[in-house]
């Protein structure tokens, strides 16, 4: 093809390839994605902290969130509408929107200029899709999207394959109602495929 005249613009750039989602198999920790069917087994980040996590973002702001959709222990859990404020932590502060109790989710606690202390669940697990961080490179990781939050919110989770783990990092999202959490794990790379046996017969 002949060249670009100088003063031609660049042509734009390629379009990101389409989001590759993530079934479960077998286990609430096991995905298959693709049509490739790319694998994660994840249970190995379930396990260091008997399946909860906790951290917080730069604004003070405090997030507790389950993986393999085990419900949070009640005291992460915000306490129920119209509660009295029994309990301990997330327990002793009434959910702003639909009670969540013993329900696999993320939630927030933050502290609200008004209402001081206050507690919101941003996403069920029970509700999320899964995907491959980078359909690029499908090894490289899964993102999840716990949808359903109190106000429409969302809990993203990116899952970063890496030989290095590092404590979770959790920031709001480009959208104020997504709040964006991301761990790096040598459990979040994908499987090897099981091994192809052929069967030789001897006549």
């Amino acid at each position: 093809p002949s060249p670009l005249p100088p003063d031609a613009p660049p042509p734009p750039p390629s379009p990101p390839p389409p989001d590759v989602l993530c079934g479960l198999v077998s286990s609430e920790c096991r995905f298959e994605c693709g049509h490739e069917k790319v694998r994660y087994e994840i249970v190995g980040i379930d396990g260091w902290t008997g399946g909860e996590w906790t951290a917080a973002d730069d604004q003070g702001s405090v997030y507790h969130w389950s993986v393999c959709r085990a419900p949070l222990a009640l005291v992460h859990q915000c306490a129920p509408p119209g509660a009295n404020g029994t309990g301990f932590g997330p327990a002793s502060i009434p959910d702003k929107g639909p009670s969540h109790l013993g329900v696999a989710s993320a939630v927030r606690i933050y502290n609200d200029p008004t209402a001081g202390l206050s507690c919101m669940t941003i996403g069920v697990q029970r509700d999320a899709v899964c995907m491959l961080r980078d359909a690029s490179d499908p090894a490289s990781g899964l993102r999840c999207l716990y949808v359903n939050g109190d106000g429409g919110r969302t809990f993203e989770l990116d899952l970063v394959c890496s030989s290095q783990p590092q404590p979770p990092q959790v920031v709001q999202g480009a959208d104020p109602s997504t709040f964006v959490a991301t761990m790096f794990s040598p459990h979040a790379c994908a499987t090897p495929p099981p091994p192809f046996f052929t069967t030789r017969v001897i006549l």
